[in-house]
């Protein structure tokens, strides 16, 4: 699950290993050790994503777990699937 690591003023971090909470199965991932973060506002349960990569169907899931929408605004393949 997700680690907070922040919350201010209506605003909630969250923090995410990539290899261990998101693309379990990606070997690479794994090796590469990234974080994404989910930066939610609570007021509306809306959420962007930060350095999404690796699995972003799992970003979503997680995202759904955490009971907010998520936009994952990146589309290069470095970045977001």
């Amino acid at each position: 699950m997700a680690t907070q690591v922040l919350e201010c003023g209506g605003v909630v971090t969250y923090q995410f290993l990539c290899g261990t909470e998101i693309a379990k199965e990606d070997r690479f991932a794994k090796q590469m050790a990234n974080y994404c973060y989910l930066v939610v506002n609570t007021l509306d349960r809306s959420a962007i994503a930060v350095d999404a990569v690796w699995d972003v169907r799992g970003l979503h899931q997680l995202a759904a777990e955490l009971g907010v929408r998520c936009l994952i605004c990146s589309v290069h393949m470095r970045r977001a699937g």
